[in-house]
């Protein structure tokens, strides 16, 4: 076996036109955030575009909500195989929107935010919320996108 890390990359919805450098952007996310962890491979990590439709059906049939979320990821029963990650296309543009940054980083900072979910899950830790966000803003400055307090809502 190798020690390849492997980012498959897949679009599944038409609702939102996919922006040109995503993918490379996506694949810097998944390895930043291995990276952070720590973790070599072989693994793979599955990440697919999908709609806010999807989203939810995922959601009901994994966790009993139905809600609607900018992404989600589900792990894969094969060793190698990490999980899938979920990005819902709709809610990425409708969240870069409200947070006034691009498509390019919000769907950069979903990427990187279930995957350290994924990763923590696949190691078996048990990382508090907090340190899984101080992680991801480590990650997103590494990736030359620091988050801004765009993303801190104001109590106005």
């Amino acid at each position: 076996m190798s020690d390849k890390i492997k980012i498959v990359i897949s679009d599944e919805q038409k609702s939102v036109k996919v922006p040109k450098g995503i993918r490379m952007i996506v694949r810097r996310s998944c390895l930043a955030a291995l990276q952070m962890e720590n973790v070599g491979g072989p693994c793979v990590i599955n990440v697919t575009f999908t709609d806010n439709a999807k989203i939810r059906e995922l959601k009901q049939r994994y966790t009993g909500r139905g809600v609607e979320a900018g992404a989600m990821w589900l792990p894969e029963p094969d060793g190698e195989v990490f999980g899938t990650i979920y990005i819902s296309m709709e809610k990425a543009q409708e969240l870069s929107e409200f947070y006034d940054c691009s498509l390019q980083k919000e769907i950069c900072y979903l990427t990187v935010h279930e995957a350290l979910h994924m990763i923590e899950n696949k190691k078996q830790s048990k990382n508090s919320e907090l340190r899984i966000q101080e992680k991801k803003e480590t990650v997103m400055y590494q990736l030359g996108l620091p988050l801004s307090a765009g993303y801190a809502l104001s109590n106005t």
